[in-house]
């Protein structure tokens, strides 16, 4: 048994770092035609970067977007689907938050738990979707407790240049029985 979970994890090695050296190559091999055609347009790239949103099936609004470059090479302050707090002016602000319903084993067990989730707010100050971004202790127990508290969370609106705009933030969710006594 022992023999076969030391081969697994020693070809799971091999094939990261052949993955990793091929990666590695390739980039390099892009880098050095790229320097090689400096009278050729340079065609624009578009990277989006997700923690796996869009695979859990997670609407196109919920993703951030990059900054598209201008025509200078700086980049243009475009509406992005939602701003991070250190991208705005003023973050969005906590109005009124619902009771936290501690799940009924819990609370019989008297385990406390931590969820912390990514809020996407709109600029109305609505929650638009929450992803689960870690649950301590056990996973599965306080997670539909945690996302019913966070949908119903109204908040302020983040603002930008003066307007109310879109805004994400992680929050974190305690459930502990022992302050309901």
């Amino acid at each position: 048994m022992q023999a076969s979970l030391r081969d697994r994890r020693k070809r799971l090695a091999l094939a990261l770092a052949v993955s990793s050296g091929l990666h590695v190559s390739v980039m390099l091999a892009l880098d050095t035609l790229e320097k090689g055609r400096h009278d050729a347009p340079q065609a624009g790239l578009r990277l989006t970067l997700s923690d796996g949103a869009a695979a859990r099936g997670a609407p196109p609004e919920a993703l951030p977007t990059t900054q598209p470059r201008g025509t200078d090479g700086t980049h243009e302050r475009a509406e992005r689907y939602y701003y991070r707090n250190t991208e705005v002016d003023v973050p969005a602000t906590l109005v009124s938050r619902p009771p936290i319903v501690i799940p009924e084993y819990a609370y019989h067990s008297r385990l406390i738990g931590t969820v912390r989730a990514r809020v996407f707010i709109g600029a109305s100050g609505a929650v638009d979707t929450v992803h689960i971004v870690d649950v301590r202790p056990v996973r599965g127990l306080f997670e539909a407790a945690a996302l019913d508290a966070l949908r119903q969370m109204r908040y302020r609106p983040a603002l930008l240049d003066g307007r109310p705009v879109r805004n994400q933030k992680v929050v974190e969710v305690t459930f502990d029985p022992r302050e309901e006594i």
